[in-house]
């Protein structure tokens, strides 16, 4: 088209230079672009152990979809499943376990026994007697020195750090899903302003480029345009990336697909 208006005479010479600069220009973001793509797929394929560039398989559907769980049901999964949580909590109960081993001294030793026994007074293994006992003892001890409240008290401390450590853990798997899910959000948001943007880019382009066609507009601003739409395009695609990266880190803190 370039070519065409500077036969008859409505675009410079400058204007089919500046033309050929931003092909050649494009043409070396082409070379830099399959490049990256090569890196990428053998990168993706020494992760799954083949020795050999792999191209991964595109979702069937890039739009954002609805969460299956409401924001409350994923903060009560997340403190549910999350593997802090779970150690804090087996810590817990056996630092409550401890404290009541500790107060067991409190009580008193009850020990029954039992025994048979048999004698002759004669040498021979016919006759004796036989006999059988019986034995209840208890034992308390009163004063040991106040170990026993040591113990107990160090046990009881023990006991509240742990659960205080639960508490703590149950609170970060709240924040951190709480933080992937507004990640998420925003991610989806980003999504639809950056497709309003590419359609926006999309008619300026159109609309620059009848005017340039009529003589109105110069190669510069065609140009604009131009890299204005590659541009919109361009966070349009990392958009798309940040929410999948950001569902997939929710589902990871999830344990579950969404």
């Amino acid at each position: 088209m370039i070519r065409r208006q500077v036969q008859v005479g409505s675009a410079t010479r400058s204007d089919t230079l500046r033309a050929r600069l931003e092909l050649a220009n494009a043409r070396q973001a082409v070379l830099q672009g399959e490049n990256s793509l090569r890196a990428a797929e053998f990168a993706l394929g020494r992760q799954i152990g083949v020795g050999e560039p792999v191209r991964a398989m595109p979702p069937e559907d890039l739009a954002p979809r609805p969460l299956e769980l409401t924001m409350e049901e994923i903060l009560q999964l997340a403190e549910d499943v999350s593997p802090l949580v779970r150690v804090a909590r087996a810590s817990a109960s056996s630092a409550s376990a401890e404290v009541k081993s500790a107060r067991s001294v409190y009580l008193p030793n009850l020990n029954l026994s039992s025994g048979y026994g048999w004698n002759n007074d004669t040498a021979a293994f016919s006759g004796g007697r036989t006999s059988w006992n019986l034995r209840l003892s208890m034992s308390y001890p009163i004063f040991n020195g106040f170990s026993r409240e040591a113990s107990v008290q160090r046990a009881s401390e023990a006991e509240r750090v742990a659960r205080l450590q639960e508490t703590d853990a149950r609170l970060l798997a709240r924040e951190q899903a709480d933080g992937a899910l507004q990640a998420l959000l925003t991610a989806e948001a980003a999504i639809g302003i950056a497709n309003e943007a590419a359609a926006v880019a999309e008619e300026d382009l159109r609309i620059v480029n009848e005017r340039y066609r009529v003589g109105v507009a110069t190669i510069l601003d065609l140009v604009t345009s131009q890299v204005a739409l590659q541009e919109a395009e361009a966070n349009l695609v990392a958009a798309r990336y940040d929410y999948a990266v950001a569902r997939a880190d929710l589902q990871a803190i999830l344990g579950r697909e969404l």
